[in-house]
């Protein structure tokens, strides 16, 4: 029997108004398991370190029932995702980005950082890992970006050699949502494909 795919949902800044939940059913229809994954970018405590090491182990934990396990980071979850990919390369299937500030760093509004210090700390991790990114690896991951995002500028979502798609959508929080409903379909074949 084929291993069952698990899908890590990994939200931004906005994820303080919530806990970890298990991804909506309509995933399952698509043939997914997974979870919405929040790291707290706004608490100070734990560490962005301590904070991965808990995305990793979670990434552990699933892999270990043989799990295909992939990631789906969401705005500032796109430097995450990208983040735990690097410590677990070999063991992450997929890993798509939504709406994810993934160029252009050193641009980044400072507001953000005094907001979320956690999500400073994963953008200097970040620009070291983008570095070390092989064809390999970009070749398991799909960007996803609006017509027009007011948050985060559609020429800094995306990572040169991967394959990017262009989604038909107007501004950041639309079009999240535009992407983790009508264009779920698209999202579960490129993560259940070889």
């Amino acid at each position: 029997m084929a291993a069952q795919h698990y899908v890590i949902v990994i939200y931004g800044l906005g994820d303080h108004r919530g806990r970890r939940t298990a991804l909506h059913p309509y995933w399952r229809w698509l043939g997914i398991e997974g979870e919405i994954y929040r790291v707290i970018w706004r608490d100070k405590s734990p560490s962005f370190e301590e904070k991965l090491n808990k995305l990793t182990a979670c990434i552990d934990e699933q892999t270990a029932k043989g799990k295909k396990v992939s990631m789906i980071g969401i705005s500032a979850g796109a430097s995450a995702a990208v983040n735990a990919y690097m410590r677990r390369r070999d063991s992450i299937h997929k890993v798509v980005f939504v709406c994810g500030r993934l160029g252009k760093l050193d641009l980044i509004n400072i507001s953000y950082y005094r907001r979320a210090p956690a999500f400073q700390d994963s953008i200097q991790i970040l620009s070291k890992n983008l570095t070390r990114l092989e064809l390999k690896d970009k070749k398991k991951m799909l960007s996803l970006r609006p017509l027009y995002d007011e948050i985060v500028a559609v020429s800094t979502a995306e990572i040169p050699g991967v394959r990017n798609k262009r989604i038909i959508s107007i501004g950041h929080v639309p079009s999240i949502v535009v992407a983790m409903t009508f264009y779920s379909p698209l999202i579960a074949k490129f993560i259940k494909s070889n």
